[in-house]
């Protein structure tokens, strides 16, 4: 397995640490966007966007094991599923007609090729 798979595996198995989260309100959002999220994102707190005192949306940092993971798509050493969607609607096949389970089959099958 390669040093970066090792990385991102043993990232995702770590707790999750509650994260500082900081309130910030909507026009100070609007007005220095890019200094609120540069020191939220070097402090990896969460914020919490108030308007007029009241919580109206979170921005929520990128964990390290995200940006691993977007590493290591950057890099080619993981390619993304062509059907993310995995195995949603997947139906099994029929049963066969003699009445040999599929397992079965295979198993026989596989037999006959070490002979």
């Amino acid at each position: 397995m390669c040093h970066s798979v090792k990385y991102m595996t043993a990232l995702l198995e770590e707790p999750a640490s509650p994260a500082p989260v900081r309130r910030v309100g909507i026009r100070e959002l609007q007005q220095h966007a890019a200094k609120v999220i540069r020191e939220l994102s070097e402090a990896e707190e969460v914020a919490e966007i108030t308007r007029r005192g009241e919580v109206v949306a979170r921005l929520v940092p990128v964990t390290p094991a995200e940006r691993a993971f977007a590493e290591m798509l950057r890099l080619g050493e993981i390619i993304p599923a062509k059907n993310p969607g995995g195995l949603v609607g997947w139906k099994p096949l029929p049963p066969r007609e003699d009445g040999v389970s599929l397992s079965d089959a295979l198993i026989a099958m596989r037999e006959e090729e070490r002979w």
